[in-house]
This record gives C-alpha cells, structure tokens and sequence, in this order.
C-alpha cells in the first residue's frame, strides 16, 4: 500500500470512505460512506440534531483510519461492527426498518397534510423513541445472554 499517494489519500479522504475505496479495501469505505450519509439523511430528515455529534465522529475516525491503513496499521478490511455481515445474518431487522420508513415516509408525504405540524412533529418524534428504545431494549437483552454465556465458559475453565 505504500506506492499509494499520500496527497491523494488525504484527497479521497475528505469524503468517508472514499480514502479506504482508494486504498483497496473497498468493503470498509463502502460501509463508512454508508452509515456517514444515511446518518446525515435520517439526522436531517427526522430534524434529530441531538445526533449530530455522530457527523463528525464518523469522519474523524475515517480520516485518520485511512492513513492507518496507509501505513498498515490499521485492520485492513474490516469495521468493529461488521454492517455488511449482520445485515446478511439478521435480514429480519432490514424488512422492520424497512416497513417502519415506508410508514414514515407514507406518513410525512401523504397523511401529514391533513394533521397540524405540531402533531406531525410529535408524532414523528415518537415514533423514532419507540424505535430506538426497542433497540436498546433488545440490545440489553441480548448482551445480558451473551455475557451469561462467558461466564459460565471462564467459571468451567478455572
């Protein structure tokens, strides 16, 4: 990777992912430019700007990961999260998003002109609370199994 230009690194790296596309490993800048602007869009879309502290966090890290991986210190095609991977393994989550957005989408372009903007608002509001609260929901209840489990692996083990 070091035959790469490290001015035209910087370059793609304005935009994220771009610089990890330049480098080679595609399936890393694919899922950072993914989850940066379906960030932007939902931000802006559901007026969330709570959540505009997410922006920047992404960007940063896909900056200076893109000279990292420059370098060959960083993990070459691989993210924490593995987007890509656990949409494959869980295409459930995709078809409930999926109807929960075309709902939204029904909601903000047909139904909301005869509802008052504020009740648009506030109904739309909560919508995403409800969403992102069984998210959190599932997420504790699931990660309280995982560590049951390895917990019961170390205690057997010792």
């Amino acid at each position: 990777m070091n035959s790469k230009s490290k001015a035209i690194t910087i370059l793609f790296s304005l935009i994220p992912g771009a610089g990890h596309m330049y480098l080679g490993y595609l399936k890393k800048g694919t899922e950072l430019m993914t989850v940066f602007f379906l960030s932007t869009f939902f931000i802006g879309w559901l007026g969330l700007n709570v959540l505009g502290f997410i922006l920047p966090v992404i960007w940063f890290y896909s900056f200076f990961d893109a000279f990292h991986c420059l370098e060959g210190s960083s993990a070459p095609d691989n993210l924490s999260f593995n987007g890509l991977d656990w949409i494959g393994d869980h295409p459930q989550w995709i078809g409930w998003a999926l109807i929960i957005l075309g709902v939204l989408v029904a909601f903000e372009e047909g139904f909301a002109s005869f509802i008052p903007w504020e009740w648009r608002h506030y109904i739309q509001i909560g919508l995403v609370s409800v969403i992102l609260i069984a998210g959190g929901i599932k997420l504790i209840v699931g990660t309280k199994t995982v560590e049951v489990k390895e917990e019961s692996e170390c205690g057997n083990g010792e």
